[in-house]
């Protein structure tokens, strides 16, 4: 199975002069989008810009709910008249309807005139967190300033977030063990991810009888 989308922000956003933790992106699992066994990832990206003439320092926090998962470093960037680009990957596990663990990588490039620069700094970050993954949980990111300063900013052009699916195994089917002309009844029973679909979902263990008409 693909990975399913859920949801996703393409509005820039802008954090400039302030040192005021910013949330910058902030977008909502479903319901039993993090019940147990469910996995989910978050990827957002943008760009730096320092023309201060000095150092500056940024850091991002990981949240689910209004729990801070995950802080990284105030990664320390050195004066430049060029943009670094950002790339930040959260991955979400639920190991049980209220444990979730989470992993998450982040990458600067370095300062460039091009739009695609080398990675620079690469940080990986791990954590855990004990939302009621049956209900909506809110994923988001802030972001924080070292200095406030009109030269330095951070921006986020974009964000989604979406379902990372295993293998599914399918159901046996109880077939009549002599052969058949007519009609025969089947019965089988099936199991379905109460988070599969997000919606709409089957939860248990249901009943399935078909008719099949055999010649």
């Amino acid at each position: 199975m693909t990975n399913r989308l859920v949801a996703a922000d393409a509005n820039t956003i802008t954090v400039v002069n302030t040192v005021t933790e910013t949330e910058i992106l902030s977008l909502v699992v479903p319901a039993y989008g993090l019940a147990e066994g469910q996995t989910v990832r978050l990827t957002a990206a943008g760009d730096f810009l320092n023309n201060s003439g000095g150092a500056a320092t940024c850091l991002f926090k990981i949240k689910l709910g209004t729990s801070t998962v995950l802080t990284t470093p105030a990664t320390s960037l050195a004066n430049s008249a060029n943009l670094r680009q950002w790339r930040l990957v959260v991955d979400v596990l639920a190991e049980t309807d209220a444990l979730q663990r989470v992993s998450a990588g982040l990458w600067w490039s370095d300062d460039t005139a091009d739009n695609f620069g080398a990675a620079e700094t690469f940080l990986v970050g791990y954590g855990t967190d004990t939302e009621d993954g049956t209900s909506t949980v809110d994923v988001s990111v802030t972001a924080t300033l070292g200095t406030a300063a009109t030269t330095i900013n951070i921006r986020r052009h974009m964000g989604f977030l979406e379902t990372v699916h295993g293998s599914v195994t399918l159901p046996s089917v109880d077939l009549p063990s002599a052969p058949v002309t007519g009609t025969a009844t089947v019965t089988s029973s099936l199991w379905v991810s109460r988070a599969i679909l997000l919606s709409g979902s089957v939860t248990g263990t249901s009943t399935v009888t078909s008719t099949l008409t055999v010649s």
